[in-house]
């Protein structure tokens, strides 16, 4: 069997279906949440590849991931709050680095998970609307 790009998109469009994989997206929400906060609070982060700066792409896709899940798990809180909750998640958590051994404050850190979380909540916005619009017009 082969696919197309529009079977793919089909087959997206229908796993993000927010109402009826909610609990699925609520579940895998609650494990990235703990796992983030096991890999960014403990004394010794896993760094696999050594390039300078790498961990700012680190810091980029783990909270645009965690946001997009977020806000597919729960649409109901508004694009703004979650935007504002997941950018404080990344805000708290390099507070609460400057008490860990072997971590540390960082501003950039800051902004690359601020803008994580902005790309994130505004592509899960995105899919979601597309979802709407098509299961709008499938009803008509």
């Amino acid at each position: 069997m082969k696919f197309n790009k529009l079977d793919f998109t089909l087959i997206i469009k229908q796993f993000i279906n927010v109402d009826k994989y909610r609990r699925f997206w609520q579940i895998l929400f609650w494990l990235v949440l703990i796992t983030i906060a096991y890999l960014t609070l403990t004394p010794r982060p896993p760094n696999p590849i050594s390039v300078q700066h790498i961990d700012k792409l680190y810091h980029f896709v783990t909270f645009f991931g965690f946001s997009l899940i977020f806000y597919i798990a729960f649409k109901k809180l508004g694009f703004y709050r979650i935007l504002i909750l997941s950018s404080l998640l990344g805000i708290l958590i390099e507070f609460i680095q400057i008490y860990i051994p072997n971590r540390g404050f960082s501003i950039a850190d800051m902004v690359a998970d601020c803008i994580g979380a902005l790309v994130g909540v505004f592509v899960a916005h995105r899919l979601i609307s597309q979802q709407s619009d098509s299961s709008n017009k499938q009803s008509e």
